[in-house]
């Protein structure tokens, strides 16, 4: 997602934003303190091990604290059922233990690369309306969206109706129209070339495997993806 595409790039400013507030906390916290998250990951395996009563107890005290604590949110996400994000009505973290038997962990120096990497990008917790809100963008900024995918799980922070996607599809245009490079991943569906095919280029990008992320087998299909290219006005 958006985080993978900055990651990479690296810029020398940016935002980041996702709606889930777990998430960004662990990206606030590599980027402030690298080597100390990387140890207190060490920590936490060590203190729960790899069982599946320690990730439950691990589970629990993560739901338990007032402020949800980075290496917990990963040591649950690297072990919990196919990586997913959901939550209660009651907003508890409620994932059961996976299969995962050795599971990899990110070096120290991952963390140190992926710090170097937010040094200058703003973190923000929030729907994209919100966090797009307080953004001055400018002719020649990019914009890349990674938005929920329609027929996937896209139950991580509130579920996205047909309405929200043609809000968002709606402002995107509007914004590439101003001047901003507009980048969006999405399927390959009839729904997505209605929104976006008026205005953009598309570059296919093809899955050689399903998708890994996902409660049900049937949302783990291999699909065809399209990377949507907003047209420079």
């Amino acid at each position: 997602g958006g985080a993978s595409v900055t990651l990479a790039v690296a810029p020398r400013r940016g935002h980041l934003s996702d709606a889930c507030a777990s998430l960004m906390n662990l990206y606030a916290e590599t980027k402030s303190d690298p080597s100390g998250l990387h140890a207190r990951i060490s920590e936490v395996v060590s203190e729960y091990g790899l069982g599946r009563d320690g990730y439950f107890r691990a589970r629990d005290d993560f739901n338990a604290a007032g402020t949800q604590d980075p290496a917990l949110f990963v040591y649950l996400m690297t072990l919990c059922h196919n990586a997913i994000w959901r939550t209660n009505k009651s907003g508890k973290f409620n994932v059961p233990r996976g299969d995962r038997k050795d599971p990899s962990w990110p070096t120290r120096a991952d963390y140190a690369t992926a710090a170097r990497a937010l040094k200058g990008v703003d973190l923000c917790v929030g729907d994209w309306r919100d966090v797009l809100s307080g953004v001055d963008l400018s002719v020649g900024d990019c914009l890349y969206v990674d938005s929920p995918y329609e027929g996937t799980f896209d139950g991580y922070s509130g579920k996205w109706s047909e309405a929200d996607h043609d809000d968002l599809a709606r402002y995107l245009r509007d914004v590439a129209e101003w001047g901003v490079k507009v980048f969006v991943s999405q399927p390959d569906s009839e729904s997505a070339r209605h929104r976006f095919v008026e205005w953009c280029d598309p570059i296919r990008i093809d899955k050689s495997c399903g998708y890994a992320v996902g409660g049900k087998s049937d949302r783990r299909a291999s699909i065809s993806e399209i990377l949507w290219v907003g047209r420079v006005v």
